[in-house]
């Protein structure tokens, strides 16, 4: 697996439009695959990313992990600042996925769209899949992420008073157009400490992410060291 890191450049038109809309911000990563683009390119390439926006500075990341090793050479003109401080394209290999361990305690990052389905029915023997309902307030979304985490070979740590290690921030809506069909997705971040349980579980779910949304900029799970 590859992990970029990625600065972008606030004041440029085209990445203020992605910013702005979730479906030109997917066109513009999945440029870093250009020559392997095809039906379910996302899946194949095993593409994820999150958007991250400074509080104070506005400064934009984008944080994105692949299966196969990106080139983004092809983003558009301007579209990453030059920095005096340092690079603003990082791309490594995440060797730490292969070393992780059961029972290991480890930081974690998730940006996910904590949903239930409503209307949900069986017609005519076949069952029909609902809508999708984001959840609004932290304790249900605490309850989506330990649902998640069940299936996903971990666990969310909890302090000495057994309260859940993890941070929620809601996030403001965001939207674009898929197509002549409006989109609008609810986020949240997930920040804490989990405990590896099944290392091969936990594995795919880092690679195939969590949650629903994925080509939008939910579902990476990103961790590290504590």
């Amino acid at each position: 697996m590859y992990l970029s890191r990625l600065i972008l450049n606030p004041l440029n038109r085209e990445i203020a439009r992605a910013v702005s809309d979730v479906q030109r911000m997917h066109s513009m990563v999945m440029s870093g695959f250009a020559s392997d683009l095809g039906p379910n390119a996302r899946q194949r390439l095993g593409v994820l990313y999150r958007l991250e926006v400074a509080p104070t500075s506005g400064a934009l990341t984008v944080i994105v992990q692949s299966a196969v090793e990106p080139s983004w050479r092809g983003l558009v003109p301007g579209a990453l600042p030059d920095l005096s401080g340092g690079p603003s394209v990082e791309v490594r290999v995440l060797e730490e996925l292969e070393r992780v361990a059961v029972d290991q305690v480890l930081r974690f990052r998730l940006r996910a769209n904590a949903t239930r389905r409503i209307e949900t029915k069986s017609v005519n023997g076949q069952r029909r899949h609902g809508r999708r309902v984001p959840h609004r307030d932290d304790a249900r979304c605490l309850d989506w992420l330990k649902r998640q985490s069940r299936q996903h070979g971990f666990e969310i740590g909890e302090d000495q008073a057994r309260e859940p290690e993890v941070w929620v921030s809601r996030e403001p809506p965001v939207r674009g157009r898929r197509s002549s069909t409006p989109l609008t997705i609810e986020g949240v971040r997930f920040d804490g400490l989990l405990r590896v349980r099944d290392p091969s579980l936990f594995r795919e779910a880092v690679q195939a992410g969590v949650g629903p949304a994925k080509a939008y900029g939910f579902g990476l799970l990103s961790f590290r060291s504590v």
